[in-house]
């Protein structure tokens, strides 16, 4: 039951994360609004996706921690810690990231796209947005690989007597 469980939150974990990128992101520039109205449009799904994020991950962890504990299988140790690493991502974006770009754009009068090229604030609000999508396409991809792992881990392709060793 636990195992299900963790399946289906890594499955809803991944792919909120997966359907907010592929139908919120690039709309909300492509439909006309202003990059500023946008960037905060949008700010408020990445605030509620770090949310569950560190949730789903510290759930995930403790869902798997009992297995990792008897040592059943290889690599339990490793699928514990993964979904903790990826909310650890979802922690720096929701505490430290978000809110250090939302400063900067502040500071620029509601949009970046006013500073002066070579501006300092420019290159910062570069390298934390880099960093920020970094951040939430690890987390994708962690917490998706940790269900497909899961899935496979539950129900192990079974070879028949007849093939051969590799």
């Amino acid at each position: 039951m636990r195992a299900r469980f963790r399946i289906a939150l890594l499955a809803a974990w991944s792919g909120s994360l997966i359907a907010y990128a592929l139908l919120a992101i690039a709309p909300a520039f492509e439909v006309g609004l202003p990059s500023h109205l946008a960037a905060d449009l949008l700010r408020r799904g990445f605030d509620g996706l770090d949310r569950a994020g560190m949730l789903a991950g510290i759930l995930c962890a403790l869902l798997s921690l009992p297995d990792a504990r008897q040592g059943r299988r290889s690599g339990d140790w490793l699928r514990t810690m993964i979904p903790l690493l990826a909310s650890v991502g979802h922690a720096l974006s929701f505490f430290w990231i978000t809110p250090e770009l939302s400063a900067l754009r502040h500071a620029a009068g509601g949009s970046v796209g006013q500073l002066a090229a070579g501006d300092p604030g420019l290159a910062r609000f570069a390298s934390l947005h880099q960093l920020s999508r970094t951040l939430y396409v690890s987390a994708a991809f962690m917490s998706l690989g940790c269900c497909l792992w899961d899935i496979f881990a539950a129900h192990p392709i079974k070879r028949s007597p007849d093939a051969a060793p590799s």
